[in-house]
């Protein structure tokens, strides 16, 4: 698809005879057109389109009011520093910009999602937990993955794009990545911050001390793995949960954003057997979220199985901190599944388009997350389950339908340990969840 893209801008120009090298200037509003490759249907289809850029103040590094390019970032002082990357355009004769490379193409789509996703914030009654512009590392190494990915960076509170080798969409082009991504910073900010900092998942300097522990690390591949205590494996299994609810949702966001519950398969090809599609039927149905005690032996599982992972068998995960994060996100797909059900029943009983419905969720879920702060205060000594973000959200819809309801109350309930309560739904003004008392099923005495 990068190719693509390059030989249609080529023809573009060629086409019309109508591209100079000449800049022009700005207005006085700081507002640039420009030529991107965006996403044009809630199918994944993606197109040219002009767009129009706001607040920019340097053109020749596409700097402005919501992003600030570095190039090959190092951090220093809880910033990214490093280059500027000079954007490459020719220019129309009615004064439309064109990308000439790829890097500047990428650089103009993420200015925009950058500027969509800040009116979107404000739109859904967050507008001032996210600082503008956001910084953004284009072209990062890092030897402790080969690329192929990005990620929010909460020390610096930026965006990172490892170097991207694939034949298909680039991921600083899949818009639901860019949401997907621009959630962390809205989880980060209005759940882990201070307190539960550490359990954000990634920092580019976490990148760059991998790669110069890797050596030490690799060698100790299945080793001390067998023993932990209590207090250990409760906490790694707490950080499971957390960090899955943090994907889970974040790829809500990127459906809520785009409409395309499939949008990580259109950058990397490992997943589109269906594993981090939002689309329950892809594989098994809707499922239950896996309770604290379920994620525990799955845990277990994974770290017992990493003892055999330098024979070619079992998981590849080192120890148990990264057995749990790796663990994350099949556990946030189950918890993105499960938002996107609701979110569908939602629509239709509320009589909206989905678009529509996708954002009122979206603030329902932005009204929750604060909540979630004292809920997971304490992970070292309380058992963190499923239930305790849902029954949260729930109490956020106030106009519940009984559809709705029927669909938490049912997850809520397969997803606990403690066969002794359950989930109904209790007509109150409204339909709201309720935790009652699971009494076992009266039986006569038979005879023989």
């Amino acid at each position: 698809m990068k190719r693509v893209f390059g030989r249609v801008i080529a023809a573009f120009c060629l086409g019309l005879g109508a591209c100079s090298n000449q800049p022009s200037a700005i207005d006085e509003n700081g507002t640039v057109r420009a030529l991107a490759p965006v996403n044009s249907s809630e199918k994944g289809g993606y197109s040219f389109k002009t767009v129009e850029l706001q607040g920019i103040t340097d053109i020749s590094s596409l700097s402005g009011k919501y992003a600030d390019f570095i190039l090959g970032p190092r951090v220093a002082e809880n910033r990214l520093k490093g280059a500027k990357p000079h954007a490459r355009f020719l220019r129309k004769s009615e004064g439309e910009y064109v990308p000439t490379q790829a890097m500047t193409q990428n650089m103009v789509a993420l200015y925009w999602h950058m500027q969509n996703l800040a009116q979107l914030d404000a739109e859904l009654g967050v507008p001032d937990i996210n600082k503008w512009p956001r910084q953004i590392g284009l072209g990062t190494r890092s030897s402790s993955r080969a690329g192929n990915n990005a990620f929010y960076d909460s020390k610096t509170d930026s965006l990172i794009f490892l170097r991207y080798s694939y034949e298909d969409l680039s991921l600083a082009l899949n818009a639901g990545v860019l949401a997907h991504e621009h959630f962390h910073s809205l989880f980060y900010k209005l759940v882990l911050k201070a307190p539960l900092a550490s359990l954000h998942a990634e920092t580019l300097e976490d990148h760059q001390a991998q790669q110069e522990e890797g050596a030490a690390l690799a060698a100790h591949v299945g080793l001390a793995q067998s023993s932990f205590s209590e207090e250990e494996l409760r906490y790694h299994t707490n950080r499971a949960w957390v960090r899955g609810l943090n994907e889970g949702l974040a790829d809500f966001w990127g459906w809520m954003y785009t409409g395309n519950p499939d949008f990580v398969a259109q950058s990397l090809w490992v997943v589109r057997n269906g594993s981090r599609s939002l689309d329950a039927n892809m594989l098994m149905g809707l499922r239950p979220l896996p309770s604290h005690k379920q994620t525990r032996m799955t845990l277990s599982r994974l770290v017992f199985e990493s003892q055999d992972a330098h024979k070619g068998q079992g998981s590849h995960c080192r120890n148990l901190e990264q057995c749990a994060r790796d663990y994350a996100y099949p556990l946030g797909t189950e918890t993105a599944r499960v938002m996107k059900r609701f979110t569908d029943i939602y629509a239709q009983s509320h009589q909206m388009k989905s678009s529509v419905a996708r954002k009122e969720v979206a603030k329902l879920i932005l009204k929750t997350l604060p909540l979630l702060k004292s809920e997971y205060s304490d992970m070292r000594k309380r058992e963190l389950e499923p239930v305790s973000f849902l029954r949260i959200f729930a109490e956020q819809v106030k106009d519940m339908k009984s559809e709705e309801c029927r669909l938490l109350s049912e997850i809520m309930t397969a997803s606990t340990d403690n066969f002794e309560k359950k989930f109904e739904c209790v007509e109150k003004n409204g339909w709201i969840v309720q935790e009652v008392e699971n009494k076992p099923l009266a039986t006569q005495g038979a005879t023989l």
